[in-house]
């Protein structure tokens, strides 16, 4: 099965960088799932943007997807590592997008 996550693209920087945290991930199929997850988070983002590029994308909302094995992969990482997500309207976009509600 599929899901289409429909969140902005700071929401993916947040994403991709939770995936990039030491350690979380100790079998080789996470790790492969994770490195997967991480490329298609990132294939998007502009090369060397200039301030205002980079605040006008990270704004941008967008739609991926990913398989059900990678959705609860990217929702165990957030669980481990909420301590590292800042309060923002893309950590918003990213949390209520994997069922995470207040």
């Amino acid at each position: 099965m599929t899901h289409k996550l429909k969140i902005t693209n700071g929401a993916k920087t947040i994403a991709a960088a939770l995936l990039t945290v030491p350690e979380q991930f100790t079998t080789p199929p996470d790790i492969l799932r994770a490195a997967f997850l991480h490329e298609a988070l990132t294939k998007d983002q502009p090369i060397n943007p200039t301030q205002e590029q980079q605040q006008e994308y990270i704004k941008q909302e967008t739609e991926f997807e990913c398989t059900e094995a990678q959705r609860e992969l990217l929702k165990n990482s957030v669980t481990k590592n909420a301590s590292r997500i800042p309060p923002s309207p893309h950590s918003v976009s990213l949390l209520t997008s994997l069922g995470f509600e207040q």
